[in-house]
């Protein structure tokens, strides 16, 4: 079970990255007080990413080698 409240987004991802074993670039526009609260139970990394992108109104897409996910905000 991953378990987000008020977590800074540039931790989620520290944390997304861990878990699923991928990595994650942002634009550098990711302000500190962009925070996501959140609860995932076995669920594919693409509704984790859309999740986010819904409630924080961010872009997350691949990059266009596939090897990581870029983070636009």
């Amino acid at each position: 079970v991953l378990q987000f409240e008020e977590v800074p987004l540039l931790q989620v991802l520290s944390d997304l990255s861990a878990v699923y074993r991928l990595d994650f670039e942002t634009d550098g526009q990711i302000s500190a007080d962009c925070r996501f609260t959140g609860r995932f139970t076995n669920q594919p990394i693409e509704v984790v990413l859309q999740a986010i992108e819904l409630s924080l109104g961010v872009s997350i897409q691949r990059s266009e080698d596939g090897a990581k996910w870029v983070v636009i905000g």
